[in-house]
């Protein structure tokens, strides 16, 4: 769930990116897990939970199948890098 204050794009993008994930009927924990995993430049990764159940759903991420992560990034809109960061959300 976004913050209150996060700007409107940001809240379009996430719609989006969902619906995107419904398409393909994938988990998002498995495709940032996927992300992580093949990027070349990533050595590791460290991940936050909010609660014990969320950690099983963690540990149990699966990598997705060749080719579907390249096709969900190639769907959903860009959006500008300052309205991921919280620190600029006051003036983007």
């Amino acid at each position: 769930m976004l913050r209150p204050n996060a700007p409107r794009q940001l809240a379009e993008f996430q719609e989006s990116y969902h619906k995107e994930l419904a398409k393909y009927k994938v988990n998002p924990i498995d495709v940032s897990f996927t992300f992580a995993c093949r990027n070349k430049s990533t050595d590791f990764f460290i991940f936050g939970v909010d609660s014990s159940q969320h950690l099983i759903e963690v540990l149990q991420a699966e990598m997705l199948e060749p080719g579907i992560l390249e096709v969900i990034l190639d769907n959903i809109p860009r959006v500008c890098p300052l309205v991921l960061d919280p620190r600029t959300w006051g003036t983007v």
